[in-house]
């Protein structure tokens, strides 16, 4: 596991890089709360928003789906 120190305090953990863009879009999504439910806990056990953790979900997808450039199929 990584270790860092700073200003006397050891922080041992994993760091993630975030690549901040600008969100203008909006996208809303009916589901049902069980769904819903099951979404949250994901994003909770992943350590991330609701909305990162479907944001990140649905780009996988995505890619998986058009290829690593998004232009083609992938499968």
């Amino acid at each position: 596991m990584p270790k860092a120190i700073a200003s006397g305090l050891q922080i041992t953990g994993i760091f993630r890089t975030l690549h901040v863009m600008p969100k203008s879009s909006r996208l809303d999504l009916r589901l049902s709360e069980e769904e819903r439910e099951l979404y949250e806990r994901a994003a909770e056990a992943d350590s991330r928003t609701l909305s990162n953790w479907i944001r990140d979900r649905l780009n996988k997808a995505a890619k998986s789906e058009l290829g690593e450039d998004g232009k083609g199929k992938g499968k």
